[in-house]
């Protein structure tokens, strides 16, 4: 809602009091219909529905990443072995002939 800025030369408004009682028009509170209560009652319910599913996910999510972190840190690591596949290939690791070359 936009509203003008106060300036330093705008005199203080004072309030006006009311000619005829409030009503609808005026601006004035008025109790909800029912059928907007259950409406208001049915997103609220639909909303805390959604927010207890994401929950339930995140936590699920969180877990499933701590088990693999887990499982991932038990396995044995294949980094010296490809090492190892790789230099065979060349040749560095060829067992060599004692004896007559």
């Amino acid at each position: 809602m936009l509203m003008k800025r106060k300036t330093m030369n705008d005199k203080p408004e004072k309030p006006q009091p009311p000619d005829e009682p409030a009503g609808p028009e005026s601006g004035a509170l008025i109790e909800p219909s029912e059928e907007a209560i259950a409406r208001l009652e049915g997103e609220l319910a639909d909303m805390k529905d959604k927010y207890l599913r994401l929950a339930a996910e995140y936590d699920n999510f969180k877990k499933r990443s701590v088990k693999e972190r887990t499982e991932a840190w038990q396995r044995p690591r294949p980094i010296w072995c490809s090492a190892c596949r790789c230099a065979g290939r060349s040749g560095a690791l060829r067992p060599r002939r004692s004896g007559t070359d």
